[in-house]
């Protein structure tokens, strides 16, 4: 489905029938002047919520487990991965560069509630999260966290960020981890586990004796 917007207009409303068991929307957008249009944009994935009260799939931004915990599998080229055990999509899949994973970081941000930046003009993605900023630029193999530089991957120095078929793609392990979060690779089946612990619970007193 495409949709037209008209000049000085800024917004769209359609009507989306989805397939039985679908909860995901794609968009891409670009600007075209007759024959002199832009490259499309990178494209947006949500989910929509199904009007019998259904509950979809995760998407970026998914509600985190028990007490914040969060439990993402991707696996190397396949756009399909399960956060919290439900089964959801992305638009590109994973992909090894390097001897390391890349991929579109927000699908691990979003989920354990780290805000994402992109700042065009530096070629740059800020991740934030509590305490942690961590800071990354396209092509550079050194990020900052909380303004101290450090290497992407002190082993392998053409371990970095890259735009690849225009999407921005990130080293998973060393933002996940950086994180807190605990990475797991099992090679047999080309997978990488994730989970994020989130908030411990206070300790409860014990009753008395």
């Amino acid at each position: 489905m495409s949709s037209t917007v008209g000049v000085d207009k800024n917004s769209v409303t359609e009507k989306i029938s989805l397939e039985p068991g679908c909860a995901l929307c794609t968009y891409r957008v670009r600007a075209y002047k007759l024959f002199l249009n832009s490259d499309p944009s990178n494209t947006v994935v949500f989910n929509i919520a199904a009007s019998s009260g259904g509950s979809p799939g995760g998407t970026p931004g998914g509600s985190p487990g028990v007490n914040g915990q969060v439990d993402l599998d991707f696996f190397i080229g396949k756009a399909s991965y399960n956060i919290n055990g439900s089964a959801s999509a992305m638009d590109v899949s994973p992909v090894i560069k390097e001897n390391r994973t890349l991929l579109p970081i927000r699908f691990i941000t979003e989920p354990i509630g780290a805000d994402i930046q992109w700042i065009d003009a530096e070629k740059k993605v800020i991740i934030n999260q509590s305490s942690t900023i961590i800071e990354l630029w396209i092509g550079k193999n050194k990020a900052e966290i909380n303004g101290r530089s450090v290497p992407i991957d002190p082993d392998n120095s053409s371990v970095m960020p890259l735009i690849i078929n225009g999407r921005t793609m990130m080293p998973l392990r060393f933002i996940a981890e950086n994180l807190g979060c605990e990475v797991k690779w099992i090679p047999e089946n080309s997978q990488i586990i994730i989970h994020y612990q989130g908030d411990k619970l206070d300790p409860q007193p014990e009753p008395p004796m």
